[in-house]
């Protein structure tokens, strides 16, 4: 990256349509935080000394930061063919459906293949029509509820590009009141389809990556400006944190967690250092497979356990297992990403 001052500091980093390898680095550290969230009483909480908090709170950090890079690459590939008509909706729709549905459905239908494994008609429909965001149902395979509101934030983003189409200056107030709305329903969710609490995380996330890519392409928001702006947020957040504890936050411990993962963000397009961090092969490697790991980790878990069971190998010290568990699950998640993903990669 360059070292001078002048222009956005996405022009300091690169092209809108070139992939950021701060965000790959990200990908890769909080979808480790997402598996250890859920897999931490399977496991019995081994190593908990020093991955206590990450079982505790992983899953909040990882889900707002994947909603936070999801919206700010939509935003960055799609803002001007959408304001200016050129991204048919069939174009726009079909090709996030063919990024993400194959192993959605697949990681799905693995977990429907347990033994014991309830199905019903509402929750199967429901799960194949992307509509399991929360209430009243879940995806069989729980973690993939964030495809279907990441889904449903895509379709409003394509809404607010259209509209943005005849009325440009209603871009910025309509994105700004779809991430206000996902913070109210954070706060008072009525618990109904489209409107529960799962639902505003990813309205909240996703459109502050969109409001975020206005600072970033911004020629008069240089890098320095962002590093200094991420710095200041993440400092506050994490003396929040320090002081009160993530739950005894005053109002809501999430609004913390969005700030913190905003920062990290904002520091992972601009901040050189870390960048060079988050460049690191082994990043780069498990980021772009970011997605597999997600979706495999729970159906993989759950089966892993149901064959050790099956074949009577448990053993009382699970450390050795979660150590297995995770090398094998990676290995998955690789070829999963070769097979399934890797000619889909252009997509957020």
């Amino acid at each position: 990256m360059a070292e001078n001052d002048r222009g956005s500091a996405l022009s300091q980093h690169g092209s809108p349509g070139e992939r950021l390898p701060g965000l790959d680095g990200l990908r890769a550290i909080f979808c480790i935080g997402v598996v250890l969230f859920h897999v931490s009483d399977a496991f019995d909480s081994v190593f908990s000394g020093l991955l206590g908090p990450v079982y505790a709170f992983g899953g909040y950090f990882g889900n707002y930061i994947f909603f936070i890079i999801s919206g700010l690459l939509t935003a960055l590939r799609y803002k001007k063919p959408l304001t200016e008509g050129r991204c048919p909706f069939r174009s726009f729709a079909g090709k996030r459906l063919l990024r993400i549905y194959p192993l959605y459905v697949l990681s799905n239908l693995a977990v429907m293949l347990l033994p014991g494994v309830r199905i019903t008609p509402q929750r199967t429909v429901s799960t194949f029509l992307l509509l399991a965001a929360g209430c009243p149902f879940v995806p069989y395979n729980d973690p993939a509820w964030f495809l279907c509101v990441l889904m449903i934030c895509s379709l409003f983003y394509y809404l607010t590009g259209r509209i943005s189409l005849r009325r440009p200056a209603l871009y910025l107030p309509l994105c700004a009141l779809f991430a206000a709305s996902g913070a109210v329903l954070m706060r008072h969710s009525p618990e109904l389809p489209l409107l529960c609490c799962t639902c505003g995380e990813g309205y909240l996330n996703f459109f502050l990556g969109v409001l975020f890519v206005e600072a970033l392409t911004s020629p008069s928001v240089s890098r320095r400006l962002l590093q200094a702006a991420g710095c200041i947020v993440l400092c506050a957040a994490a003396a929040g944190i320090a002081c009160f504890g993530l739950e005894g936050m005053p109002g809501d411990m999430r609004w913390a967690v969005s700030a913190c993962c905003l920062s990290l963000v904002c520091l992972a397009v601009s901040a050189g250092p870390l960048i060079r961090l988050l460049r690191l092969p082994p990043l780069q490697a498990l980021g772009a497979c970011s997605f597999s790991v997600y979706l495999w980790h729970v159906p993989f878990a759950r089966w892993l356990f149901f064959l050790e069971g099956r074949l009577g190998l448990q053993i009382a010290d699970q450390r050795p297992n979660f150590l297995l568990y995770l090398a094998l699950l990676i290995e998955l998640s690789i070829l999963s990403h070769h097979v399934l993903e890797r000619k889909r990669r252009s997509l957020p």
